[in-house]
């Protein structure tokens, strides 16, 4: 395990069930076109790696990854694997492509998707994506735009 990473807020025990029940639905409705991850979602992820960035270096720190994955009510095993899939440098924090699958592959599951393992590695549908993601500001500028125009 990684240091730090499934450790959990203080007082909680690793391992342990979180309150938060995800919504589930079958696997049975995740394709694999699903691992592309659409331009609403492009979107999302490039505002939460934003606002995560809370001290604007561009990196999101292990601990900040982890607070934000426990949300998902994922075991700390599937948010371990999904940690190892993302953090391509191995140096502890997730750049804002590293991020981006990080929460893209938690996210999936949340959605029936079954993780990859490390030996199997990214779907190409992701990898794909990554490879052309568009820049941060563009997708959080996106955002900011479709949200006033629905307000």
């Amino acid at each position: 395990p990684m240091p730090g990473f499934l450790s959990g807020p203080p007082g909680a025990t690793p391992g342990a069930p979180t309150s938060a029940t995800p919504r589930r639905e079958t696997s049975r409705s995740f394709t694999d076109a699903r691992w592309a991850p659409s331009r609403r979602e492009k979107r999302k992820y490039a505002s939460l790696f934003e606002r995560t960035d809370w001290d604007k270096d561009g990196f999101i720190s292990q601990s900040e990854a982890f607070q934000l994955a426990q949300r998902s009510g994922l075991d700390p095993t599937t948010l371990e694997t999904a940690w190892g899939l993302s953090d391509v440098e191995r140096d502890g924090m997730l750049t804002y492509h590293e991020f981006f699958c990080f929460i893209h592959l938690i996210t999936s599951v949340t959605r029936g998707a079954r993780m990859p393992s490390l030996q199997e590695g990214l779907p190409p549908q992701l990898l794909e994506s990554l490879m052309n993601l568009e820049p941060l500001e563009v997708l959080v500028a996106e955002r900011e735009e479709s949200r006033s125009r629905s307000r």
